[in-house]
């Protein structure tokens, strides 16, 4: 196939996690510009109206071509995806409009990633262009932004380092496949730990949580597929593989302590990283031409040492969000007609799509995601991803920019394609080109 003009477009480039996006891909084209032997980023922004998408550039000081897409109409869809490897969108919430994209650049053979977290939407994407997306040749990765792509890098990262502590050396370099948490079982357990090192003044549950995301989580229970929540099998196929993770691996709400410490549940939400875990393990199973046995996987957020006189105030937290998530969790699963009563209110309530925190808020944070991956024979394996800037907008616009800078750089020959998790979209020996200024991707020693 002819090269492209584009590596990559942003569409909603106009909201405020696509600014950020393309404050990241200035900066990227800036450090090319004084860095000869760096490439600059071919890149392009689209959006239906141009004038708005223009002053969006123009605010970041960006300087890149603007394409006119109408999400409606499909030629304009085949347009847009005919001019780029790959389409990294941000015009969420994506129930409306992810899957007329996602058809287009499987069309057009072009490889598609957005930061979706819409269970009943990426099951759904999932079944129609999993298998069309591996005969096209091109990756579709979903869930790309805080969730889920910390705690999948971590993880695979972990568990073939703990492969290969049981292994002769080079052994997990030799079987790829043989990488994730159960992937014909050698790896049993998986924890993985979010903790934030820096968090500036004045933050609030408000700003916290990136309206997408409340948007996204309204989107999912009003979904007809809703019951797919709080499944950690639910972006698998196969009903046996679904049953099999549910027993091994059930999604867990309640506080609990590790290491002295406390850990509460994930936020926003502690039903989204798992069924992108197992998937990615599950696809790695398949690959390898092996049964998938689940393992055990559990998350939380570092509340701090229990030794600590506020330990009580972080149980107290950590309950009250374990909570909320089961309150959602209990929707989710109620019949439509409550549901749609109940989501009428909450939306109305809900900050504006596309809006949020500014300034010191944006970006005095820092944070850190690490995983420990255990073997049946005992081996271990550590990894862990850090890095700055509010986790749900400025770190979520850099890792969706770096993993779809990554698939539009990789030769296909390298390329898994179908339906992927952003962990499998680039690989274990690619994910630490991921790493830039505002993200680092290691892989640990056992003793750290």
């Amino acid at each position: 196939m002819p090269e492209r003009p584009y590596e990559l477009v942003v569409l909603g480039a106009n909201g405020l996690t696509g600014r950020l996006a393309v404050r990241h891909l200035t900066a990227l084209d800036r450090a090319a510009a004084e860095n000869p032997g760096e490439p600059a980023v071919r890149w392009a922004a689209a959006g239906r109206n141009l004038a708005r998408v223009r002053d969006a550039l123009k605010a970041e000081g960006a300087e890149a071509p603007v394409l006119k897409v109408d999400i409606e109409d499909e030629a304009s869809l085949d347009t847009l995806a005919q001019a780029t490897a790959v389409v990294l969108s941000f015009a969420g919430p994506y129930t409306a409009t992810a899957e007329r994209v996602v058809a287009a650049c499987v069309r057009n053979g072009t490889s598609y990633v957005d930061i979706s977290g819409e269970l009943p939407l990426l099951r759904r994407i999932i079944e129609r262009f999993d298998g069309p997306a591996r005969t096209a040749g091109v990756a579709v990765v979903q869930m790309a932004g805080w969730e889920a792509l910390p705690a999948d890098v971590t993880t695979l990262l972990a568990s073939r380092a703990a492969v290969a502590a049981q292994s002769q050396p080079g052994a997990a370099a030799e079987q790829p496949g043989y990488d994730g948490p159960g992937a014909a079982g050698p790896v049993v357990e998986v924890e993985v730990t979010f903790s934030y090192d820096r968090v500036p003044a004045g933050v609030s549950l408000r700003n916290a949580i990136s309206a997408g995301t409340l948007g996204s989580i309204v989107e999912i229970l009003r979904d007809p597929g809703a019951g797919v929540v709080g499944d950690p099998g639910g972006l698998l196929i196969d009903a046996g593989q679904q049953e099999r993770v549910r027993r091994a691996s059930p999604v867990t709400l309640r506080p609990r302590l590790r290491a002295g410490r406390v850990l509460g549940p994930v936020t926003p939400v502690a039903f989204l990283n798992p069924p992108v875990i197992h998937r990615t393990a599950c696809l790695l199973a398949t690959q390898a031409g092996a049964e998938y046995l689940p393992a055990r996987y559990r998350e939380g957020t570092d509340q701090g040492p229990l030794r600590r006189l506020v330990a009580a105030a972080a149980v107290v937290f950590a309950g009250a969000l374990a909570g909320m998530q089961w309150v959602v969790v209990r929707l989710a699963r109620s019949p439509r007609g409550v549901r749609q009563i109940l989501l009428s209110r909450a939306a109305s309530m809900l900050p504006p799509s596309g809006t949020g925190p500014e300034g010191e808020l944006l970006s005095d944070w820092a944070w850190t995601v690490q995983a420990h991956a255990r073997t049946r024979s005992g081996s271990a394996g550590r990894a862990k991803i850090s890095g700055t800037g509010h986790p749900g907008y400025t770190a979520t616009a850099v890792m969706a920019g770096q993993l779809a800078l990554l698939i539009s750089r990789t030769p296909p020959a390298r390329r898994r394609a179908g339906c992927l998790t952003p962990a499998l979209a680039v690989g274990a020996d690619g994910i630490t080109g991921l790493n830039g200024p505002a993200l680092t991707v290691e892989t640990l020693p056992e003793d750290r």
